[in-house]
């Protein structure tokens, strides 16, 4: 190896040390490297974090409406006790029935 390679080297480390500037090691060095990060981003990022924690919100309020009425429909107790008619005449009082006129075959609906 020739001589000239290490201050070549030498000179690289010097150049690089120039070009890239010590960091700051204080204790405010990762909050405000945080804050020119969060000066960077615009309203549609804080727009779409606001979306995301909506979206979730959405889904657990959902899961737990669906819990609850899940619950609530379940009522083994009411089952066992009443008998095929009671349960038969229950469901059929909770039915909406629509209202349509008998008509001979002759008539026209209009």
């Amino acid at each position: 190896m020739s001589q000239e390679s290490p201050d070549q080297l030498d000179a690289l480390f010097a150049r690089y040390r120039e070009a890239c500037p010590d960091v700051d090691a204080s204790a405010n060095f990762m909050p405000n490297i945080w804050a020119r990060i969060d000066a960077q981003r615009g309203w549609m990022w804080h727009l779409r974090i606001y979306a995301r924690r909506m979206a979730v919100a959405a889904a657990a309020a959902c899961m737990l409406l669906v819990g609850i009425r899940a619950g609530s429909a379940w009522q083994t107790e009411s089952l066992l006790s009443q008998s095929y008619v009671d349960v038969l005449r229950d469901s059929a009082a909770t039915e909406d029935y629509a209202y349509v006129p008998v008509m001979d075959q002759g008539e026209r609906f209009e």
